[in-house]
């Protein structure tokens, strides 16, 4: 069994997020369709970008534009609560029928899954605003991860109108 996770130290992607996900991906089988992995990975790593965008010199959020904090707050613990938050609202957003596990992965590593702050003062509210922001550009970016676009021109085929 690994070691208990470490906000201080450890590497929230690749420690939790990544290794929690997998199981819940290849359920769907999302993982053997390459351009719906993409566009998964694509919402994860633009939410993460923007969250931790305000704990870096120079990085400005894409979707966000949330404002720099201080440099004394620019630690690897506010960084990895901030991708937390973020996925959670994403994981949420694309697969809410697993909300329960994506609830316990912030449990496991000792965080609020109902903490709903939008304080932009803390890694919390930094990383919920995030994965909010990035989720609501996404939701109707033309890939119809929602089911809810139906394309005229397709009424032929069998999977119009169908989510992933």
């Amino acid at each position: 069994m690994p070691p208990p996770f470490s906000l201080d130290t450890g590497n929230v992607v690749f420690q939790v997020i990544l290794p929690y996900l997998r199981p819940f991906l290849a359920e769907r089988a999302i993982s053997t369709d390459a351009s719906i992995t993409l566009h998964y990975a694509t919402y994860y790593l633009h939410s993460w970008f923007d969250a931790i965008a305000p704990y870096h010199a120079t990085a400005v959020g894409i979707c966000t534009q949330i404002p720099r904090r201080p440099v004394s707050e620019h630690t690897r613990a506010n960084r990895n609560r901030a991708i937390l938050y973020a996925s959670h609202k994403i994981l949420d957003a694309q697969l809410p029928e697993f909300g329960t596990a994506w609830d316990q992965m912030l449990r496991n590593v000792g965080l609020d899954p109902n903490d709903d702050s939008v304080d932009l003062t803390t890694p919390v509210g930094i990383g919920n605003i995030a994965g909010d922001c990035v989720a609501t550009r996404h939701r109707n970016d033309g890939m119809n991860g929602q089911g809810n676009e139906v394309n005229q021109a397709l009424t032929e085929r069998t999977d119009q109108g169908r989510p992933y």
